[in-house]
């Protein structure tokens, strides 16, 4: 979702990610593949719209080939050294449960200086 609104100036997915202890979640989105644990979800769960889009498919690969390979832990830690994470879960403990949403805009300028690099 970040990098998709630092390229593109509009959200991946029409969803607010909040700021739960692992990182960034979209609780639709994890309602949806939950299921899947820590399996990888195949092509075949992915909505049609998206499977159709080519640039959407493109970027969600290449997003994949980026991060794929981290495991949670690793992901999880680089979450949390993020700004937008770390502003929205601002007052809480570590432990503590956020429904917190972490902001778009918070997401984007983040973001948006990597890929000015």
């Amino acid at each position: 979702q970040a990098l998709y609104l630092a390229l593109n100036n509009e959200p991946l997915v029409d969803c607010d990610f909040q700021a739960w202890i692992h990182g960034p979640v979209c609780p639709e989105l994890y309602g949806r593949y939950r299921h899947w644990g820590y399996r990888e979800i195949p092509q075949a769960e992915m909505p049609e719209n998206i499977r159709a889009d080519e640039y959407i498919l493109n970027f969600i690969n290449t997003i994949y080939d980026g991060f794929g390979f981290m495991s949670a832990d690793k992901l999880e830690q680089l979450t949390h050294s993020e700004s937008p994470w770390i502003e929205a879960r601002a007052g809480l403990e570590e432990w503590e449960n956020s429904v917190n949403v972490i902001k778009r805009e918070s997401m984007e300028q983040y973001y948006r200086i990597y890929l000015e690099d």
